[in-house]
């Protein structure tokens, strides 16, 4: 059974997190590592614990996991399991009496999105539901409840505004994907011409990645959120993730022990093959390295340099300069103008730049005339 879940949030590419099955001392467990597009690969968890899915807070500090024995969603510091090799500090975050697997982080970092299995002996079916804790509070809600899922788990995923959820349901028909208003609750199926299952949101939340086609003869696919302008990308049977500047789609295929990890690029349908230490991959999320780039101030011109990552808007404000706001900038390196107020020879700049379809980051520079 393939699980996974992740947002794709906008940012800089960072490396892609993927779990393989490696040994230790001749025991076998599963662990996560780093792996960058160059092929480089890195350990990001503990050796000798058993880690089946996991996802990245949008700051980068924190790593939500499942973890086995237990089948239990964990929360902990991602320095201190990357660097020091522990797990020592994480807390169990998901209810006992239940599995819980899937993890993934609203894209302001405030809760933790999981699936829940429960197993009814009395009528012999596998119930899932789709849970949200909340990281301050430590409470946790129930967003969809009791129905069964044949073939895959709910596998939550986010829109990079935090507005809908989609999820992987069993149908009379097949395998569908549910998209969700969390606001409202309103709901629709994703049109799909066939079953689908597996979706993940592109960084801009205009798109949804997802496995099309029964087990065994699914191919990955790119459609809008009404299913139209539909796009087949290759054959493929993981879970897809976009990388955060929304270039790329990344992808596990291929059969037990003779998995790859693949990345197509969107422009031209260009794909990689990567490899990875051990075997059993499987991508679990794609986190960005940071939301936007500042890259300094040039005094003789009065002008903040940035670089973005995904197409947006960007305002300057602060004590002594004039507020800008811009049009929507594509990705790159843009130069922005500080109008100064007459009697101010230094200040502190706000930059805040808001993603098309994701939400606001900000950084500030001192500056001075």
């Amino acid at each position: 059974m393939s699980t996974a879940t992740w947002a794709s949030i906008p940012g800089q590419n960072g490396p892609m997190l993927i779990s393989a099955s490696v040994s230790s001392g001749g025991i076998p467990f599963s662990g996560l590592f780093d792996i960058h597009l160059g092929g480089k690969s890195t350990r990001a968890s503990p050796i000798g614990e058993t880690i089946n899915s996991a996802a990245v807070s949008p700051n980068g500090a924190l790593l939500a996991f499942s973890r086995s024995p237990g089948d239990q969603v964990w929360l902990g510091d991602r320095r201190e399991i990357e660097k020091q090799g522990s797990l020592a500090g994480a807390i169990q975050i998901s209810g006992i009496g239940a599995s819980a697997s899937d993890p993934e982080f609203s894209p302001d970092g405030r809760s933790i999105f999981y699936s829940s299995f429960l197993y009814s002996s009395g009528e012999g079916i596998e119930i899932w539901q789709v849970c949200r804790y909340w990281i301050s509070s430590g409470k946790t809600q129930k967003l969809v409840s009791q129905f069964p899922v044949l073939e895959t788990s709910p596998v939550p995923a986010v829109s990079p505004n935090g507005r809908l959820l989609a999820y992987s349901y069993q149908s009379p028909a097949g395998a569908r994907i549910r998209l969700v208003r969390l606001g409202d609750r309103s709901s629709w199926t994703l049109p799909s011409n066939g079953e689908a299952r597996l979706g993940n949101f592109s960084p801009d939340g205009s798109r949804l990645a997802y496995i099309r086609g029964p087990l065994g003869g699914s191919n990955l696919t790119v459609s809008r959120l009404d299913g139209m302008d539909s796009r087949t990308l290759g054959q493929a049977d993981g879970i897809p993730s976009f990388s955060p500047d929304g270039t790329l789609v990344g992808v596990t295929r291929g059969y037990p022990e003779r998995e790859e990890i693949v990345v197509f690029r969107l422009s031209d349908d260009h794909r990689k093959v990567l490899s990875a230490p051990g075997s059993a991959w499987q991508l679990w999320d794609w986190p960005r390295r940071r939301p936007f780039a500042l890259l300094g101030f040039a005094r003789h011109r009065s002008e903040i340099s940035i670089r973005v990552f995904n197409s947006g808007r960007v305002r300057l404000s602060g004590f002594g300069i004039k507020s800008l706001s811009t049009g929507i900038l594509a990705r790159g390196t843009h130069r922005l103008k500080v109008h100064w107020r007459e009697r101010y020879r230094r200040t502190r700049v706000r930059i805040k730049f808001r993603p098309i379809g994701g939400l606001s980051s900000t950084r500030s520079i001192s500056i001075q005339r």
